[in-house]
């Protein structure tokens, strides 16, 4: 883990700018504050991924990474509509009132946007932090989540290291 939060801090001393698929120009935000990341654990309800906890608190509170970068917690980079982390899991876990097999999952931590209601999903509850795509716009009435998410990859390390390697 520590090699990659190394890498991580290197690649964005070099070069801290973003280009999103479309040419939107972003960059990392300033490190998150402890204080930060503890209001976003509370408020979310459980514990940030380890790796993504040391991510912001000790290179960026977002601003990096593929698609239209990495989300942070609040204070941080946030989303084209200016949401951070927190605010997307709070109102993805409402569901849909019109839609009640619509269900966010518990645990699914929207945090990185890839444009057009697809974001990178991070699973906090589960060993290694698997990453998915939740494909928003692909929801159907009477669909889970199941029907529209793509596994990525079977550990946030792994995620990261990929897209360090160009290959994300």
């Amino acid at each position: 883990m520590s090699a990659v939060i190394a890498r991580l801090a290197e690649r964005l001393a070099r070069d801290p700018q973003g280009i999103g698929p479309t040419g939107f120009p972003f960059a990392a935000a300033s490190k998150a504050s402890p204080a930060s990341i503890a209001e976003a654990e509370k408020s979310l309800g459980f514990s940030l991924p380890p790796l993504l906890r040391r991510a912001y608190l000790e290179v960026a509170n977002g601003g990096f990474g593929p698609g239209y970068g990495v989300i942070g917690v609040g204070g941080g980079f946030t989303d084209d509509l200016g949401n951070n982390v927190i605010d997307l899991y709070r109102g993805f876990r409402l569901g849909d009132p019109d839609d009640p097999a619509w269900c966010w999952p518990l645990g699914g931590l929207p945090f990185c946007y890839c444009g057009c209601a697809v974001y990178s999903v991070v699973d906090a509850f589960t060993h290694g932090n698997p990453v998915s795509l939740i494909d928003m716009e692909a929801e159907e009435q009477g669909t889970t989540t199941a029907g529209v998410t793509l596994a990525r990859s079977p550990f946030l390390e792994v995620w990261l290291t990929d897209w360090l390697d160009g290959k994300g």
